[in-house]
C-alpha cells in the first residue's frame, strides 16, 4: 500500500489511577479504521464495531499530546454520528448515537428493548415474538433483545416460564423495554414429571413448563417448534423453510456417533419420531426434564433430556366446540449479499489486473495483466475469455457500452443481468391451518375429539407440506375406584422438499435460450434451458432441477394409549398402560438426465419404505400419605418393551422411460434392493420417593433398573440411581 507520508508514532503509557494512558501521536491522511489499529498496537486498548460503522474510512489529519482514551476518541468522532463506551476490560465500543439509531432502526424495522423482572434484574430467555407469525428471538443473559421484521401495526408477545405474558403494539417506537410480572399462582402448579405429577414448589429437579395458550401463540406447525423461545436452557433451532428440520438440546450435545435428541414421552407413553404428525393445538401442557435425575426415571433415554406432552382431554359440563384458523403470508425479510451485475464485472476486470511493485512503497499495473486498464476499456472486455465464451454474456456486457464515431462510453446502468437468487423463491410463502375440537361429557364419561388440516407453501420453489389429524381422547368412570379410558392419534403428513437454485453464476449470463437462439433477445424458458449458462462447462444449470428432480415424502403415524386405573385403597392406586406407536415412513426420488444429479447422465430413481412400530407395557403403584409435618409419596413401576424396524430401499438407474418415475424400478438397467430388520426389548424396573417436611424441606430420591437385548452378554442390565435435596 502507498502512503501519502512517512509518519513517527510516539506512545507513552503514564498510567494514571484511572486507569487511563496518556497518548501523544501525529497522524496525516489516515483512514479513522488505521488510526484505532495504530492505538491497539501501542496500548492494550481494543475496538468494537461492526460493518455499518461508515465513518471508519474517513480520512482525517489528528495531532494529540499527553491526552487520554477519551480525549483522543472525542476528537476522532466529534463530527460523526457515532458514540463510544469504555469498559473494564479496555474494550471500546463503537455504535451509533442512540437517536441516529433508533431512526434507522425504524426504517429497517428493528426494535430493541431490554427485558427485566420487577427488581429491575435483567431476564435472559425471554420470548419475544411477533403475534400471528413465528418469528421471535429471545433475550441474551442481559436481557438485551433485537427483533426484526416488525411494522408500527405488529403486536409482540413476550413471555418467561413463571412470569405474566405480555402483548405490546409497536406503532413508532424502536426502543420497547419491558418489566414482567411474576405469576404468584407458579407454585401450586401441578407439573408432570414421570409416572406421576408434583406440585411445583415440591419440585428438587429442574423442569421447565410450557401451557397450551403459550404453546399456541406464536401459531406454531409442529411441537418442536411451539417450544422454540418459551424455556430457558433449552436450544431449540430450525430452518427458515417449511420441511426444515428442529434440533433440540436439553443437555447439550454429549455424543459424537449417538443421537443428542431428548426422549419423547406422550401421555405417557415414550415415543421415538414423528412428533411433526402430532397438532399443536391438542396439547393441553408440556413438561421438561433437564437435569440429569431424568436418566433415573427413564434410563439411558433419559440422557439427553426428557419432554413430556400430555394432551387435552374431555371436561364435565357444557360440549364446548372449538375451531381455530389462521391464514399467512410470508415474504422474504433478508436476502444473502450478492454482486449485482455492475459489481460483478468490475470484479471479473480486478481479477484479470496484475500489480508490480514500483520501489518506491506503493504497486502499479503490470502492462503483462490480462486485463491491463485500471479504467473500464471496450477492447479489453471483448478479449477477455470470461466475457467472450458465451455469446450471452458478451451481448449483456455489450449493452453497458455506448459507441460513438470518436470514443466508447461505459454506462453500467445499460448492463443486461440475471437474478439467479431471487429467480430461487416464490414472491410469498403461504400458511393455511384448520382445527376443530370438541370437549365434553359427564361425571362419568369424558370425551375430547379433534381433527386439523395444515397446508404450508413455503418461498422456495417446490416446497410444500400438507398434515391432516385426528385424535380422540376418552375417560371413562366404571364405579367409585375403577377408571378407564386412552387416547388415539393419527397423522398423515405430505411434503415436497424444496430446490433453491444456485447464486454463484455470472450474473451477464442466462439461463434459458431466446427465440431462434438470438442473443440480443432476452432467453424466456418456453424456448428451452441452456445446459451449462456462462460457458461454465462443469457448472449444471440449476433450472433443470425444477422439473428434472422430484422428492416426495410421507409420514403415516398411529399413537395408542389404553390404561386402567384402580384405586386399591385409600392413598393407594394402581395403573396399567398399554401403548402402541405405528410409523410408516416413504420417500420417492427421481433424478431425470437434464439434472445437476446426474450431470447430464442416466437418470436414476429409488424408493424407500420403513415400518417401524412397537408396544410399551406398564404397571404402576402409587402411595401418597401426609401425618403431621410429613409428606410421603411413593412410586413403583414396571414396564416391558419391544420395537420392530422394517426398512426396505430399491434403487434404478438408466430407467428407459423418465415419465415412470420410481414406478417400475425393475424396467431400469441397473438395480438395487436392499432391506434389513431391528428388533430390541426392554425390561425395566423403577422405585422413587418424594419427602416433604413442613412442606419446606425436600427429597428426592429414585433408582431405575434396566434389562436391555441391545447390550452385551453379561452385561444385560444397568442401575441409574439419583437423589435431590432441596
Amino acid at each position: 500500500m502507498k502512503l501519502s507520508a512517512i509518519l513517527m508514532v510516539v506512545f507513552t503509557l503514564n498510567l494514571t489511577a484511572t486507569g487511563f494512558g496518556q497518548f501523544s501521536f501525529k497522524a496525516e491522511g489516515k483512514t479513522v479504521r488505521e488510526i484505532l489499529d495504530i492505538i491497539e498496537q501501542g496500548s492494550n486498548y481494543r475496538f468494537f464495531y461492526n460493518d455499518e460503522f461508515e465513518s471508519a474510512g474517513k480520512i482525517m489529519d489528528l495531532e494529540v499530546k499527553n491526552k487520554n482514551i477519551n480525549q483522543v476518541l472525542d476528537r476522532i468522532l466529534e463530527s460523526t454520528d457515532y458514540k463510544y463506551k469504555v469498559f473494564e476490560n479496555n474494550l471500546i465500543v463503537i455504535s451509533l448515537k442512540d437517536e441516529l439509531r433508533a431512526r434507522t432502526d425504524l426504517q429497517q424495522n428493528i426494535v430493541r428493548g431490554v427485558v427485566t423482572d420487577e427488581e429491575g434484574k435483567p431476564l435472559p430467555g425471554v420470548s419475544v415474538v411477533i403475534k400471528g407469525t413465528t418469528r421471535g428471538t429471545t433475550s441474551d443473559v442481559n436481557g438485551n433483545y433485537v427483533l426484526e421484521g416488525v411494522t408500527p401495526e405488529s403486536v409482540i408477545i413476550i413471555s418467561f416460564i413463571g412470569f405474566q405474558t405480555q402483548e405490546i403494539l409497536v406503532g413508532n417506537r424502536a426502543q420497547i423495554n419491558v418489566t414482567l410480572k411474576q405469576m404468584v399462582t407458579v407454585l401450586d402448579e401441578i407439573v408432570v414429571v414421570g409416572y406421576g405429577t408434583v406440585k411445583r414448589r415440591d419440585l428438587t429437579g429442574s423442569v421447565s413448563s410450557v401451557r397450551a395458550q403459550d404453546l399456541i401463540a406464536t401459531a406454531p406447525t409442529t411441537i418442536q417448534k411451539a417450544l422454540q423461545g418459551k424455556t430457558a436452557g433449552v436450544l431449540i433451532a430450525s430452518g427458515n423453510l417449511v420441511n426444515s428440520g428442529t434440533t433440540i438440546r436439553v443437555r447439550g450435545n454429549r455424543s459424537v456417533t449417538a443421537t443428542n435428541d431428548p426422549l419423547f414421552v406422550i401421555d405417557g407413553i415414550p415415543s421415538t419420531g414423528g412428533m411433526e404428525t402430532i397438532n399443536p393445538t391438542d396439547v393441553e401442557s408440556i413438561e421438561i426434564l433437564k437435569d440429569a435425575s431424568a436418566t433415573a426415571i427413564y434410563g439411558s433415554r433419559g440422557a439427553n433430556g426428557v419432554i413430556l406432552v400430555t394432551t387435552k382431554k374431555g371436561e364435565a359440563g357444557k360440549v364446548a366446540v372449538d375451531y381455530d384458523s389462521y391464514f399467512s403470508v410470508g415474504y422474504m425479510d433478508r436476502f444473502r449479499r450478492v454482486f449485482n451485475v455492475a459489481e460483478y464485472t468490475d470484479y471479473v476486470r480486478e481479477g484479470g489486473r496484475k500489480y508490480i511493485y514500483d520501489g518506491n512503497g506503493g504497486w502499479q499495473l503490470d502492462p503483462t495483466s490480462v486485463y491491463s486498464s485500471l479504467k473500464p476499456d471496450y477492447v479489453e472486455d471483448l478479449a477477455m475469455t470470461y466475457f467472450s465464451n458465451d455469446p450471452y454474456v458478451l451481448e449483456s456486457l455489450k449493452r453497458g457500452w455506448t459507441i460513438t464515431p470518436t470514443d466508447t462510453i461505459w454506462n453500467p446502468a445499460n448492463l443486461r443481468g440475471f437474478d439467479w437468487q431471487m429467480a430461487g423463491y416464490r414472491n410469498n410463502a403461504t400458511s393455511t391451518n384448520h382445527s376443530i375440537s370438541i370437549r365434553g361429557g359427564s361425571e362419568n364419561t369424558k370425551v375430547y375429539v379433534s381433527g386439523s388440516y395444515m397446508d404450508l407453501r413455503d418461498i422456495q420453489l417446490q416446497s410444500h407440506r400438507k398434515r391432516y389429524t385426528l385424535r380422540l381422547n376418552l375417560d371413562q368412570n366404571l364405579g367409585k375406584k375403577m377408571t378407564m379410558g386412552g387416547n388415539i392419534n393419527f397423522g398423515y403428513v405430505d411434503w415436497l422438499n424444496g430446490k433453491g437454485i444456485s447464486s454463484i453464476f455470472n450474473p451477464l449470463g442466462n439461463p434459458f435460450y431466446s427465440p431462434d437462439n438470438d442473443v440480443t433477445k432476452d432467453g424466456d424458458r418456453k424456448y428451452g434451458i441452456i445446459p451449462n449458462p456462462a460457458g461454465e462447462p462443469l457448472a449444471t444449470n440449476p433450472f433443470f432441477d425444477l422439473d428434472g428432480i422430484k422428492d416426495n415424502n410421507r409420514n403415516q403415524r398411529l399413537l395408542t394409549n389404553l390404561y386402567l386405573t384402580i384405586n386399591l385403597i385409600k392413598g393407594l392406586s394402581y395403573r396399567a398402560n398399554f401403548g402402541y406407536n405405528m410409523n410408516v415412513t416413504q420417500n420417492q426420488h427421481f433424478a431425470s438426465k437434464y439434472s445437476t444429479e446426474t450431470n447430464l447422465g442416466n437418470p436414476v430413481a429409488y424408493q424407500n419404505f420403513a415400518f417401524d412400530h412397537g408396544w410399551t407395557f406398564e404397571n404402576i403403584l402409587n402411595y401418597n400419605t401426609s401425618f403431621k409435618e410429613h409428606t410421603i409419596g411413593i412410586t413403583a413401576v414396571q414396564t416391558n418393551e419391544k420395537f420392530i424396524q422394517e426398512p426396505v430401499r430399491a434403487t434404478g438407474s438408466s430407467l428407459p422411460m423418465e415419465t415412470q418415475l420410481w414406478y417400475d424400478l425393475g424396467a431400469a438397467s441397473t438395480q438395487a434392493v436392499t432391506s434389513s430388520y431391528t428388533q430390541w426389548t426392554m425390561m425395566s424396573w423403577l422405585g422413587r420417593v418424594n419427602y416433604s417436611f413442613r412442606d419446606r424441606y425436600l427429597l428426592t430420591a429414585s433408582i431405575r433398573y434396566d434389562g436391555s437385548s441391545r447390550l452385551a452378554e453379561g452385561h444385560k442390565w444397568v442401575a441409574f440411581p439419583s437423589a435431590a435435596l432441596a
